[in-house]
């Protein structure tokens, strides 16, 4: 895949947030984000390192495009970065687009697929699966059966449907260890070529020094 050219850099500035956020399973976690400036550049990975609770999940969601900031200002290469804005341009990862209604428990290849057609991506289905690692046994069925490939799948879905940031959840060690085999290093790699960026929120920083380009520090350590 060739590397792509895009805006410099996401800019937060005093960005505020404190309340719940509702997972899938509907558990509610209370984050506190408190007055946070950082500059998020693209081509690059970014740890929010910080305990859960101390805002790294919400200022995930926000770039993300699932929360509203209660404060402060997020630019995109000097321009308004907007909730809609960030909701056509970034990925939470493990999602898919059947989060719409529209494809409920759609499979894998049929998102890749729609993506392809509907923003009319440069890249073809081959490469996708070539570039994510896809199996061919699971590449024809939902997402949430896909067990660890899930982390893979659901970042290739977010390519094909012309996405640029990718924001992980909040990340337990155990289940970074799981995530970020030598394989999800490579797709790191290519990410960054690609001028994607890629945010991790989590608490320790060692199983991820390999693919991380800057390190935010939030909350108290």
């Amino acid at each position: 895949m060739e590397k792509t050219q895009l805006t410099n850099a996401i800019k937060i500035s005093n960005l505020g947030f404190s309340g719940n956020i509702k997972l899938k399973s509907g558990v509610l976690i209370y984050e506190t984000l408190i007055h946070v400036s950082h500059t998020f550049h693209y081509g690059s990975s970014v740890l929010i390192n910080g305990d859960l609770g101390k805002g790294g999940w919400a200022l995930s969601w926000i770039l993300g495009g699932a929360l509203k900031q209660q404060q402060g200002i997020i630019t995109d290469n000097k321009d308004n970065f907007s909730l809609e804005d960030r909701r056509l341009q970034s990925w939470l990862v493990r999602d898919d687009i059947s989060k719409t209604g529209l494809f409920r428990a759609d499979t894998v290849k049929n998102q890749i697929r729609y993506g392809l057609i509907r923003y009319k991506s440069p890249f073809s289905e081959e490469e996708i699966i070539r570039t994510f690692y896809l199996t061919p046994e699971r590449y024809n069925r939902p997402l949430h059966q896909l067990g660890n490939e899930a982390w893979r799948a659901s970042l290739a879905i977010g390519i094909a449907n012309g996405r640029k940031v990718f924001c992980f959840p909040f990340l337990e060690t155990k289940l970074i260890e799981v995530v970020f085999t030598g394989m999800f290093e490579q797709i790191a790699r290519t990410l960054k070529n690609m001028n994607c960026l890629i945010v991790i929120p989590c608490k320790s920083s060692t199983p991820v020094n390999k693919i991380c380009d800057d390190i935010l520090l939030i909350g108290e350590q």
